[in-house]
């Protein structure tokens, strides 16, 4: 931090700047508030344009220079640091719904798959949020931000993942896009909100999983956390059977991680359930009250009313 926080250290930067930033990032993502993190993500994607890892021919002439081989800044490594850097810093900036770091022109190649890697895989799931440089397009230019919201989900949907890691990230993504979708006041189809439900379920198992593996990243908390908000502002029948699951798991998780900000959400996600119980018993007073008074009248026996209403059989 002291190095990173030194001018003196910005006027020669190289590589080992951006991992530093990278790395700092990451730490400060799992420690403190997301704002933080993201201004430290801007940074390291400015880094990214000075040093020109964005540019293809830049790349290739950075690892043909004495030394690189050495340090293990090949091709494909240089692409990796670049790529991983970007979709961090565009989850980071989606998720906190602030304006990413955008490049003319990206000519970066994408990552190879090498066997026991999630790079390849997290950057993909990456580019399916909007972003001018991701290599993600929709087959057709949806017509409104909505029906480019569903497009966008159904792709997710279509994108299978099964480390851990990769299903809550997959869930945090469709998250983002139901929190959109609720701002634009539509009524969302029951088979969108299928797709947010099934991504909850599985993220709250997942999150579980990395949790007893001691592996605790944000999102293992955020995405449970979110999910049961999301539930309760679905606010259907189909919603609520999954509310005990996801409270319950969140629970847990904050057992396992007991910090200040892990009770904070815990006690934030009670308070929203409290809340929404209050109003549905409102509307279940309501109901009562218009029972009650329909009760006060004389019960017509059953062949009086027989005659009284006419034949209903058709």
């Amino acid at each position: 931090k002291a190095i990173l926080d030194d001018p003196a250290s910005m006027r020669l930067h190289d590589i080992d700047h951006i991992v530093a930033w990278g790395m700092r990032v990451l730490y400060l993502r799992a420690a403190t508030r997301p704002s933080n993190a993201w201004i430290a993500s801007c940074t390291q994607m400015h880094l990214c344009e000075a040093i020109g890892l964005h540019d293809e021919a830049n790349i290739k002439k950075m690892a043909s220079l004495a030394g690189a081989a050495v340090l293990g800044h090949d091709a494909d490594r240089l692409r990796r640091i670049f790529w991983i850097s970007w979709a961090g810093h565009i989850m980071l900036s989606y998720e906190y719904d602030r304006s990413p770091v955008v490049f003319r022109a990206v000519t970066c190649q994408p990552i190879i798959s090498i066997p026991g890697s999630l790079a390849d895989k997290f950057v993909q799931l990456i580019q399916i949020i909007p972003s001018p440089n991701s290599q993600f397009q929709l087959e057709s230019q949806p017509p409104t931000p909505t029906e480019e919201l569903y497009q966008r989900l159904k792709a997710l949907d279509k994108y299978q993942v099964t480390h851990p890691f990769l299903v809550v990230t997959k869930a945090d993504i469709a998250f983002c896009f139901y929190r959109r979708l609720y701002q634009l006041k539509n009524h969302i189809p029951d088979e969108i909100i299928k797709l947010i439900i099934d991504s909850g379920n599985a993220a709250v198992e997942a999150a579980e999983q990395q949790a007893s593996q001691g592996h605790l990243f944000w999102n293992v908390i955020g995405s449970v956390f979110q999910y049961s908000c999301i539930l309760l502002a679905i606010d259907t029948p189909a919603a609520f059977a999954h509310v005990g699951t996801a409270f319950k798991g969140l629970e847990n998780l904050v057992k396992a991680a007991d910090t200040k900000l892990t009770r904070e959400a815990l006690s934030i996600a009670r308070h929203l359930l409290s809340l929404r119980m209050a109003k549905k018993q409102k509307e279940l007073a309501q109901l009562e009250a218009v029972e009650a008074g329909y009760e006060l009248f004389q019960t017509l026996p059953v062949s009086e009313a027989n005659n009284v209403m006419p034949d209903m059989n058709w």
